[in-house]
């Protein structure tokens, strides 16, 4: 495996981690709204005690943390990947990091100072280089 593909499946698991999360803290607040007011959140009443309601928010409240720390450590080991990738020299190399990073043609032309035409070019080539060595593979 590559650092392209390594960076890759980071972004890819930093995702799926973020949305994971999301999903979580939905539901942190639906206990939460169940401890506060002693019901479930439905169309109909359902009242359950206390006891209960903060097991709900306590298993929820786990779950969020852990799932939170995941998020940052894969933050972290996302950076330690740009700043090797910032690192790189050579144009071939800093265009492929700027591009596995996000940014557009445009905007690795103006971080390089080279025009926008010389940059597409410089990827396209690449590409096909990649394509003709995957084909022959």
């Amino acid at each position: 495996m590559n650092w392209k593909e390594s960076y890759a499946d980071t972004c890819a698991e930093l995702q799926m981690m973020k949305l994971r999360e999301f999903e979580l803290r939905k539901q942190w607040e639906a206990a939460h709204k169940a401890v506060k007011e002693g019901k479930m959140p439905s169309s109909i009443y359902c009242h359950i005690d206390l006891v209960k309601g903060l097991e709900l928010y306590n298993v929820a409240a786990d779950k969020l943390n852990e799932c939170v720390d995941e998020v940052q450590r894969l933050e972290g080991i996302k950076r330690q990947y740009e700043s090797y990738m910032d690192q790189f020299t050579g144009l071939d190399n800093v265009i492929l990091s700027k591009r596995a990073q996000g940014y557009s043609l445009k905007e690795i032309a103006a971080f390089t100072g080279h025009s926008y035409g010389y940059i597409r070019n410089k990827m396209a080539k690449h590409d096909k280089e990649v394509t003709q060595s995957t084909k022959a593979s």
